[in-house]
């Protein structure tokens, strides 16, 4: 059996090569946005999400969840990783709190981190996906994940908060769920039977 390596700490010098290449491509994709019309500058737009902002909350989520597990926020003299988050991140409550309970929950539901870490899913749907998980319990989301993820793929944020609803309610299906045909918001969907764990 081989031993483990201890893990060598990140050096500042290390932090501050990433975060330099980081702003670099910022200031590069900023100067494509300035300069793409038309279908590319929405494609931009939309790589901007989904492989730029997108993973790297997922990034940002992982990191709070270790952040938070070691308590590392009382030697700024922050009360909570909430208040930490205000003071040091600039966030309102409600954004801290809700990526908080985001980090808290990815932890358990493995599928939807990697969805998110690959940009596949947005911020808001996995918002929705841990809010759900919280007041569910993990277990019970983790066992509709799979379809749950099939919806956030095919539906945008307002469309998704009403199957997650829905899947919180276990009410009857209204609808079929299905890919939204078009780029209309007029897409149906139906509810997630808790009962019987799939849907219709």
């Amino acid at each position: 059996m081989v031993a483990a390596l201890p893990q060598r700490p990140r050096s500042k010098a290390q932090l501050e090569t990433v975060v330099a290449q980081l702003r670099d491509g910022v200031h590069a994709m900023s100067d494509w946005i300035r300069e793409a019309n038309g279908q590319d500058l929405g494609e931009g737009l939309i790589q901007i999400r989904e492989a730029g902002i997108d993973p790297l909350e997922a990034v940002f989520a992982d990191g709070l969840r270790r952040f938070d597990d070691s308590g590392e926020y009382a030697a700024d003299g922050a009360l909570s990783v909430v208040a930490w988050l205000k003071w040091r991140c600039k966030l309102s409550g409600g954004a801290a709190a809700e990526r908080v309970g985001i980090a808290r929950q990815l932890e358990q539901l493995p599928k939807t981190g990697e969805a998110f870490a690959r940009g596949d899913v947005g911020y808001q749907h996995v918002a929705m996906i841990a809010r759900t998980a919280d007041h569910l319990g993990a277990g019970a989301v983790r066992k509709a994940e799979s379809a749950l993820l099939q919806a956030a793929k095919t539906h945008d944020p307002g469309q998704f908060a009403g199957i997650t609803k829905d899947f919180e309610t276990g009410s009857t299906p209204r609808a079929r769920w299905r890919r939204p045909t078009g780029r209309t918001s007029g897409a149906t969907f139906t509810s997630a039977s808790r009962r019987t764990g799939w849907y219709r």
